[in-house]
């Protein structure tokens, strides 16, 4: 089973540059030094989190992340494994 990564649900407005990407399906506003997936991770706390990530449709491996770029306009999906039964 999966879940989506719940996201703080207060989106801050930066006073200086930002890009807007849409992220779990919600447009979210993210200062222009989280350039990378992994800074987006680190961004939202999430560096220690075991999730998969897809971005622009493209699932990334834990190394892809260090190095995928993102871009204003990206779509990125972040979900977690959950058990259960």
């Amino acid at each position: 089973m999966q879940d989506s990564v719940a996201l703080p649900t207060f989106q801050p407005k930066y006073g200086g540059s930002h890009m807007e990407v849409t992220i779990n399906q919600q447009k979210r506003e993210l200062p222009n030094h989280v350039t990378t997936i992994e800074q987006l991770r680190e961004h939202f706390g999430l560096q220690n989190t075991v999730v998969m990530i897809e971005h622009n449709g493209a699932a990334l491996s834990v190394d892809e992340q260090n190095d995928t770029h993102i871009t204003a306009g990206d779509q990125i999906e972040m979900v977690r494994f959950v058990g259960g039964g």
